[in-house]
């Protein structure tokens, strides 16, 4: 029974991952961040893109705490950013994001996960 729930509990994670959300729920104006210019000090941190908003705000689920969410102005996203990519943010000290860089190499390692684990999961039957 556990492991069952886990499977399912894993299934619905990976699922609300990569198939977006026909809800509009736009974030408050104050929560879209800009760049900034200038750098000193940086905090890298893992993102995914859980979903675009109306074509303007990017939702970004925090790597390892998916219970942290950024909003970024697409237009501050790098080109071809799409929901499942993976991408670094870079924030200043203070908190203001800095930089925006794709992360290639683990969007497609993510994907390959993502779809052997929804096999796997069809084949045994859940």
């Amino acid at each position: 029974m556990r492991k069952a729930f886990i499977c399912f509990f894993l299934y619905l994670l990976i699922v609300s991952l990569f198939i977006s959300s026909n809800i509009s729920i736009s974030p408050p104006d104050n929560e879209v961040r800009k760049l900034p210019l200038q750098t000193k000090s940086l905090i890298e941190k893992i993102y995914t893109v859980d979903r675009i908003v109306d074509g303007e705000v990017v939702v970004l689920l925090q790597k390892n705490d998916e219970t942290i969410i950024e909003y970024v102005a697409l237009s501050e996203m790098p080109d071809g950013v799409a929901e499942g990519a993976r991408v670094s943010l870079l924030f200043s000290n203070k908190g203001h994001v800095k930089e925006v860089r794709m992360l290639e190499r683990e969007t497609t390692e993510r994907k390959i996960e993502v779809k052997e684990t929804l096999e796997h999961l069809r084949k045994s039957g859940r």
